[in-house]
């Protein structure tokens, strides 16, 4: 069986550890980096393209949820977190498995053998993020910050600060009041 490269993105250490530890026993799991916040999962994501992705939901700055809004790469993901509101979503976007913490050991590796048989059978995520993204949720709660993607960089824009979005024809341009005061 060949290893199935793994991230885990978590801003906790002990939530991290435990991860690791229930993984230890697992040889065809190869744990290839850890990252604290989004932003460095986002990034580590990009460079290393694992099979496998452990991603918390509730982290600074950025979160799980719109980490795999913006990201690139599509290996599974299975989604650990306290917070039991974002499954719906994280089931849309087309994850593997959503653990609630504190989680127990053989809930754990029945999510990691799913994932396995996924990846192994060729069956993983066929569709880039963004096609999955068209899927909107039918009773979506109200946003108050968008996340845009602009080559490496990532902006986190409140919606009030809003003022207009363009459609052209290739990407969406989004114009805050702070960009849009050169133009006027």
């Amino acid at each position: 069986m060949k290893k199935i490269r793994t991230v885990i993105v978590e801003d906790e250490a002990p939530a991290r550890d435990i991860i690791k530890h229930y993984l230890g026993d697992l040889d065809y799991i190869e744990i290839i980096a850890e990252c604290s916040d989004g932003f460095s999962g986002l990034k580590t994501i990009s460079n290393l393209k694992p099979d496998l992705v452990f991603l918390d939901i509730q982290m600074p700055r950025l979160t799980g949820i719109e980490m795999v809004e913006v990201m690139t790469e599509k290996p599974e993901i299975i989604f650990t977190t306290a917070y039991d509101q974002f499954a719906i979503r994280a089931f849309e976007l087309n994850a593997v498995d959503y653990l609630l913490k504190p989680f127990q050991k053989r809930r754990f590796l029945e999510a990691v053998k799913k994932a396995a048989d996924k990846i192994q059978s060729g069956a993983g995520n066929q569709k880039a993020a963004s096609e999955l993204l068209q899927q909107q949720p039918e009773n979506a709660a109200p946003i108050n910050r968008i996340v845009v993607r602009k080559g490496n960089a990532i902006n986190l824009i409140p919606v009030e600060q809003i003022r207009l979005i363009a459609f052209p024809l290739r990407t969406t341009t989004l114009f805050t009041g702070a960009a849009l005061s050169g133009y006027c």
